[in-house]
This record gives C-alpha cells, sequence and structure tokens, in this order.
C-alpha cells in the first residue's frame, strides 16, 4: 500500500469497479496483471472462465515471457478429482472450452494439468511467485514440479 501526499486516497494495487449501485467489485490486482501486445488482461478473468469448466477444481493463469506479444498466456489447473484420469479431459479440451468462451487475445498459449498449486498460509494463490518459477525455469518440466 502506497500514500500519495498528493491525494486523500490510499493505493493499495487492487483493481476493480463500482456498479451502479455503488458497490465496489475487486477484480484482481495491479501486479498481476498480464500485459499481452497492447492489451492489459486480468488473470482473474481467465481464472473463472476455466473454473466454470465441470472438470476443473482450480485455475492459476499467468504471464510468461513472448518474443512477440511481450507476455503470453499460461493457465495451471488442477481437475476435480472426479475427471483426474478420465480420457477427454485435457488440456486440449480445456484449450477448447477457453476458445468457445474468450476473446482470442485472451485464449491461453498453453493449460497445464498439475496436482497442485502454490498457495500460501491462508490458502491464496501465489500467483507472482508462480509467474517468476515459470519465468525462469523451462516451462515443459512444469508439471513434474507442482
Amino acid at each position: 500500500m502506497t500514500i500519495d501526499s498528493q491525494s486523500p486516497f490510499y493505493r493499495t494495487g487492487d483493481l476493480g469497479y463500482l456498479d451502479m449501485n455503488s458497490i465496489l467489485f475487486i477484480t484482481g490486482r495491479m501486479e498481476e496483471r498480464i500485459l499481452k501486445g497492447d492489451s492489459q488482461i486480468c488473470p482473474l478473468e481467465i481464472d473463472a472462465i476455466l473454473m466454470s469448466h465441470e472438470a476443473v477444481q482450480e485455475a492459476c493463469t499467468i504471464g510468461v515471457p513472448s518474443e512477440l506479444w511481450k507476455e503470453d498466456l499460461e493457465v495451471c489447473v488442477v481437475l476435480n478429482e472426479l475427471f483426474t484420469g478420465i480420457e477427454g479431459i485435457g488440456n486440449t479440451q480445456l484449450l477448447e472450452w477457453c476458445t468457445k468462451k474468450l476473446p482470442k487475445e485472451k485464449v491461453p498459449r498453453q493449460i497445464w494439468i498439475v496436482n497442485h498449486l502454490p498457495k500460501d498460509s491462508l490458502g491464496r494463490l501465489k500467483r507472482v511467485e508462480l509467474t517468476a518459477s515459470m519465468s525462469v525455469n523451462d516451462s515443459t518440466s512444469l508439471p513434474s514440479k507442482l
């Protein structure tokens, strides 16, 4: 949180909007935005679309370095126990789901199916940490690390 001496407001780094009834909705964090070309993408939007699929228990969208786009989208997904190991439930099906539900620029380049996602002691996703580890490591080895 930063305090701007010129303003009576606190800058928390949260993104959000007010609806018609002046109710505040938090949609994400500034530090989590993904800069794909000229677009600023909120990863929670992609997470929500994937989690609306019955096979997905958790999703975490991150930005990974891209020569073409500055950053590109990749998603780590944990499947619901009922769907683990079922034929036809995989990253190809989930990418098709995203293609139907999201604009082209928000469709992930890759979806990784993992056993768990890194979380802090309060159970919140460590999205920034996951992004850093994906940027440093070869992403082809990701599923075995999580």
